[in-house]
């Protein structure tokens, strides 16, 4: 038998059960500051208005989100280990042809090089830029916002 909860509703439901012990409704209820009744319309499988919602999603953040949307996160989860898999390559095959260059590059990059190097132009940096700015861009919005990067230092 498949054991998948489908529905904001019941996912919502599944969630606020394993989080809370009984008496749930009272607990869900000061918790998110809600009627008892509501809370336990909730805990019947009711999905939540928006306004509701949203409280949920700024309490609980992305584990509610993870809860009630599984199926999306782990396509994207699937993505990002894809992007992480690529970008570890490209990492080890830079290593290989910085290696291989050792003390023809000097502080200013490739121009050390002999004669017949040029190709070396060509190295994956450029596509490890590329992956990391994908990952960066399935980081939620609230965590982008709260990183930037100010002349090379991390400022929050």
């Amino acid at each position: 038998m498949n054991d998948t909860v489908h529905g904001v509703g019941p996912r919502t439901r599944a969630y606020l059960r394993a989080r809370f012990d009984a008496p749930r409704a009272k607990a869900v209820a000061n918790e998110l500051g809600i009627s008892v009744p509501l809370a336990n319309k909730l805990l019947g499988g009711y999905a939540p208005r928006m306004w509701l919602f949203e409280e949920m999603v700024a309490r609980w953040d992305g584990e509610f989100l993870r809860s009630v949307f599984a199926e999306a996160y782990a396509a994207e989860d699937a993505r990002l280990g894809e992007l992480e898999a690529e970008v570890q390559a490209l990492r080890a095959a830079l290593a290989t042809a910085r290696q291989a260059v050792g003390g023809f590059v000097d502080g200013d990059g490739l121009s050390n090089l002999p004669s017949g190097a040029a190709e070396l132009d060509d190295l994956p940096s450029n596509r490890i830029a590329e992956l990391v700015g994908q990952l960066v861009e399935t980081l939620p919005a609230k965590v982008r916002a709260a990183q930037r990067v100010d002349d090379g230092e991390l400022v929050s």
